[in-house]
């Protein structure tokens, strides 16, 4: 499988992605809830993983922060049938 079967069409990658939060080191300045922003391939086929942490126990003392994030994978590729 080469990009050039793939930017032609003889080649369809199929990609599962999900934020990669497991083993994350929690923040010690009070309780953080943390959720995904934006895990996507863009058009470049360049994982772009973005999570956002809201303090709960006193929302008020830091704005929300949004953060780089790793991404599990899985990536499938398909070729079609010949006729």
């Amino acid at each position: 499988m080469t990009a050039d079967q793939v930017s032609a069409g003889r080649v369809v990658l199929h990609t599962w992605l999900t934020p990669h939060l497991a083993g994350a080191a929690p923040r010690a300045d009070g309780v953080w809830l943390t959720a995904s922003v934006e895990c996507v391939v863009d058009d470049q086929r360049r994982v772009r993983c973005r999570v956002r942490s809201i303090r709960v126990d006193e929302p008020a003392a830091s704005p929300p922060r949004e953060d780089p994030a790793a991404a599990d994978f899985l990536i499938l590729a398909t070729v079609g049938g010949t006729s």
